[in-house]
């Protein structure tokens, strides 16, 4: 078995679905004797509302969660150049592209069925993990368990919690 797939099928589990799936993995993986791996999925956390809908749309919008990730790098080097005394140029389109990533992303979630408070949530942790490293590894992975914040120039205030949640 390959828990890291097995856990990915649990993060694209529906929330309704997630602690049943989970503690039915963990069940059988100590049936199969694999004691730390069902003590590590026993450990996941279900993911919130947003989060959720942001796993899903880490893996059927692919494409658009890599333009966002890579505005989002975009617009952190430019927002560090700008504070040396760069261009503003650099940021606007960088941001700008974000916006777009963002909106596409939006409009994927909201065609899912997907409701205004929890659009707004899941806005709000793209821009996140758009400038969050440890937010970022995250989205990618499609393993978020928590709606994130977006807070300066690439810290989020969720992350801590997030990263140890997520990596148990």
């Amino acid at each position: 078995m390959n828990l890291e797939k097995e856990i990915d099928r649990l993060y694209d589990a529906a929330p309704g679905d997630f602690v049943r799936k989970r503690n039915a993995l963990a069940k059988r993986l100590r049936g199969e004797g694999e004691r730390a791996a069902a003590m590590r999925v026993e450990d996941l956390r279900k993911p919130t509302a947003g989060a959720a809908v942001v796993n899903q749309l880490a893996r059927s919008e692919r494409m658009n969660v890599r333009a966002l990730l890579t505005a989002g790098e975009r617009l952190r080097e430019a927002q560090a150049k700008l504070l040396g005394g760069g261009s503003p140029d650099a940021v606007r389109k960088a941001a700008d592209d974000e916006r777009k990533a963002i909106s596409a992303l939006l409009t994927a979630a909201r065609r899912d069925g997907a409701g205004e408070p929890a659009l707004r949530r899941v806005e709000q942790t793209l821009r996140a993990a758009a400038i969050d490293d440890d937010a970022r590894t995250l989205l990618q992975q499609g393993r978020l368990t928590h709606d994130l914040q977006p807070v300066g120039f690439g810290f989020s205030a969720e992350q801590g919690r997030n990263r140890k949640r997520s990596s148990k």
